[in-house]
């Protein structure tokens, strides 16, 4: 009985170890920071985002891939319109989860921001739905690689980042981001909140 315990300790020691490894790390980059703009509406599940991500290349490259889930054959999933690099539109292929942007080559820790505008209806991580009290309820859900059915992101826990949102709702809405609210305007008939969080962490509880 004894050995049977052993072995079923380590099994369970070893899980998260092999679990981890079998989605590589980014080990060309870094995120250093996230900006999500996301614009949620009552009439539609469709959420319309812009993400701003600053990133600092550990190596030469010429093209680098984020994770975020193509449209799929539900309707579900996420569109890219644009993506920019200092105000100027770069080339990019979406194909299943990968989302590949064409740079020109990079220097060894350099810092360069990309803004990606998009929008769809996220098929996971977003969960749209209505509470007990019959309220509709937007709710990110990121655990553990699941924040790439809405943002574009490097899905690995091995990178961590700031974040800030800037969430526009319509106005009989409450929101709540990560980190601390910094400010809330009038967007015509909606609203906007600013929330920030300044200690990095990673995608998987980056949530709204």
């Amino acid at each position: 009985m004894k050995y049977f315990w052993l072995f079923f300790l380590l099994a369970f020691l070893t899980l998260p170890y092999n679990a981890q490894n079998q989605y590589p790390r980014a080990n060309d980059l870094d995120v250093d920071s996230y900006s999500f703009a996301i614009d949620i509406n009552d009439t539609n599940d469709v959420i319309h985002c812009s993400a701003t991500l600053v990133i600092m290349f550990k190596t030469e490259v010429n093209s680098f891939h984020l994770d975020l889930v193509k449209t799929m054959s539900n309707g579900k999933g996420m569109k890219v319109k644009s993506i920019l690099e200092n105000d100027s539109p770069i080339l990019f292929t979406h194909e299943g989860n990968k989302l590949e942007l064409k740079i020109k080559e990079t220097r060894k820790g350099e810092r360069r921001s990309f803004n990606i505008s998009y929008e769809g209806i996220p098929n996971d991580g977003m969960i749209i739905s209505k509470n007990k009290f019959g309220d509709r309820t937007f709710f990110g859900d990121n655990w553990p690689d699941r924040g790439q059915n809405w943002l574009p992101i490097v899905d690995h826990p091995s990178d961590k980042a700031t974040v800030e949102w800037f969430i526009i709702a319509p106005k009989h809405y409450q929101t709540i981001g990560n980190g601390v609210l910094q400010s809330i305007s009038d967007v015509g008939d909606k609203y906007e909140s600013h929330w920030t969080m300044e200690e990095p962490i990673p995608t998987k509880v980056m949530v709204i």
